[in-house]
């Protein structure tokens, strides 16, 4: 859906304790938003009302079943939307003054109530919700101090030290972000600025930045908006790996990658070019009943990957073998393995992108020769998609490209290439 009619499509389905109903916020890597819709709808159910749009999908569920967000393994953060406005700027005239106006006294004409109820009972909120002047003065000064005794132990872990002062004052802190989209009199921290300090009146909430219990956001969209309250401290993708590599894949991306492959229970599922194994630790966590080995040429990524496997602990043991090897010269039998998922180098943060047309074209032989016939699937990642494209027609016909799909990581654009195994032999 293109951006400019989203909000129109989130008020259609925005419910919010309507029958015990809330509508949900869910940002996506972007590329991979109708993957996570279709784990959303598996989850919750194929009626679930919802779209997507770029960078993140949008759901409606019972409030008893908010429990499950946490299992989507192919979103991000997750927002309560709290508010729906279909006509934000109701001046014509486009002056910053006036429209800031306007934003300043939006919260007074919102129903926060039943939307912050929401979401404190969503993330467990157990401090004081509503607190008084003087309580949140009182928030302000215990907030200093404890992190002056905080920095005076060196303690800079941002969870650590949002936990430390939850445990040390109970009143509410809160963060206001804006994000824009269209063309505005004014910016997205004045709006933020002035949103953020009509609520701080309201509420009299402590404003903190870094160490907030609450991150609420205000989205606007040409002359519509909409009001999310934050439910993740951390990013979802922030899972699996504490050993990085150049190119460490996030989480929520191999997942994406898997699930384009959809392993089945009993699959052999194999990553040849593993660097720090985000994928094949991904693959055992997320389909446990699969089989899955990785390697690399490089000692260094070898290393990684065991370093990763070893620290999710032993009480998240997972099944992968970790192996040296050159992808190009695979130590397994013909027509013996079910997927391939991969993420090639790529010429920019690794290798060359001169050595990419050899490479290619080597490892696609090699899979095609140890994936089985007719049912082998490959999931490939690359951002050089033109040297992939070019490379694909040169591997004796033994692979089908059935979908593509365009990303965006980290602000470079890459290519997934979802392929079938055809039944020639070779």
């Amino acid at each position: 859906m293109h951006d400019n009619n989203y909000i129109a499509e989130l008020d259609s389905i925005f419910k919010n304790d309507y029958n015990g109903l809330i509508t949900l916020e869910a940002t996506v890597d972007t590329g991979f938003e109708g993957v996570a819709l279709d784990e959303c709808k598996e989850m919750f159910g194929a009626e679930t009302p919802s779209f997507k749009t770029r960078g993140r999908i949008f759901f409606v569920i019972p409030q008893h079943e908010y429990y499950k967000v946490h299992c989507l393994r192919a979103v991000d953060n997750l927002f309560l939307i709290g508010a729906v406005i279909s006509n934000l700027l109701s001046s014509t005239s486009n002056e910053k003054e006036a429209d800031l106006e306007e934003i300043k006294t939006l919260p007074d004409k919102l129903e926060w109530k039943d939307s912050l109820k929401i979401w404190k009972d969503c993330v467990g909120f157990n401090g004081v919700l509503y607190p008084s002047k003087e309580e949140q003065e009182e928030g302000n000064r215990t907030k200093i101090a404890q992190l002056e005794i905080l920095k005076s132990l060196g303690v800079t872990d941002r969870i650590a030290i949002t936990e430390s002062l939850n445990s040390f004052s109970p009143f509410l802190r809160y963060r206001v972000t804006c994000n824009r989209v269209g063309t505005h009199s004014f910016g997205s921290m004045d709006a933020a600025k002035d949103f953020g300090g009509r609520l701080h009146d309201l509420f009299n909430w402590v404003i903190d930045l870094t160490t907030y219990n609450i991150d609420v956001v205000l989205n606007i969209c040409n002359n519509k908006a909409y009001v999310g309250l934050g439910l993740t401290r951390l990013s979802k993708h922030r899972r699996n790996i504490t050993h990085f590599g150049p190119t460490t894949l996030r989480a929520t991306v191999c997942y994406g990658l898997l699930r384009l492959a959809s392993p089945q229970p009993g699959d052999i599922v194999i990553d040849p070019l593993c660097g720090g194994g985000s994928i094949p630790i991904e693959s055992a966590l997320a389909y446990p009943l699969t089989y899955n080995i990785c390697g690399d040429a490089h000692e260094k990524a070898v290393v990684r990957s065991l370093n990763n496997i070893d620290s999710l602990g032993p009480k998240k043991t997972v099944p992968v073998d970790v192996l040296h090897w050159n992808a190009t010269k695979l130590p397994l039998r013909s027509s013996s393995v079910d997927v391939f998922v991969t993420d090639l180098p790529f010429g920019k943060r690794s290798g060359h992108k001169t050595d990419n047309r050899l490479l290619y074209k080597n490892v696609l032989l090699e899979l095609g020769r140890v994936v089985r016939p007719n049912t082998g699937r490959a999931v490939l990642l690359t951002h050089d998609r033109r040297t992939f494209v070019r490379v694909l027609p040169q591997t004796q016909g033994l692979w089908k490209q059935t979908k593509v799909l365009g990303v965006n990581l980290g602000g470079l654009q890459a290519g997934v290439f979802q392929l079938l195994r055809t039944s020639k032999l070779l």
